[in-house]
């Protein structure tokens, strides 16, 4: 049974990832309908990057609330991009496009990244 210190923590969790998350697919949708010929690819490493930046601080002073094993963060943030474009190549391949494609490679990054951050970024 999960501790009220851990749903909670959780839920920050959260809360940081749908807003890195919210950070990326606005930052992709701008930049796919202010470049229409843009590449998705090119459009969601843009985004991943800005996104980086919001889940390493939100998760550091809001969900952890200490600071990040930086090298594993990035380790870590790396995989999920990786994972992140395996997913849009996927969807892409699969004949899905722009945010159709880029909204589920979102989510499996996601949802990867909580465990990896909570067992190996921010450990004690």
């Amino acid at each position: 049974m999960l501790t009220f210190a851990e749903l909670w923590q959780i839920t920050r969790f959260g809360i940081v990832g749908l807003t890195a998350s919210a950070v990326h697919i606005a930052t992709a949708a701008v930049l796919l309908k202010l470049w229409p010929a843009t590449y998705e690819l090119w459009a969601n490493l843009v985004a991943y990057s800005i996104a980086f930046t919001t889940s390493l601080l939100g998760h550091q002073y809001f969900t952890f609330r200490r600071r990040a094993h930086l090298l594993r963060f990035l380790v870590m943030s790396l995989c999920g991009f990786v994972l992140n474009n395996g997913v849009l190549v996927i969807a892409l391949w699969g004949g899905l496009a722009g945010m159709w494609a880029i909204i589920p490679a979102v989510l499996v990054a996601a949802t990867s990244s909580y465990l990896l951050s909570r067992v190996w970024v921010f450990s004690k």
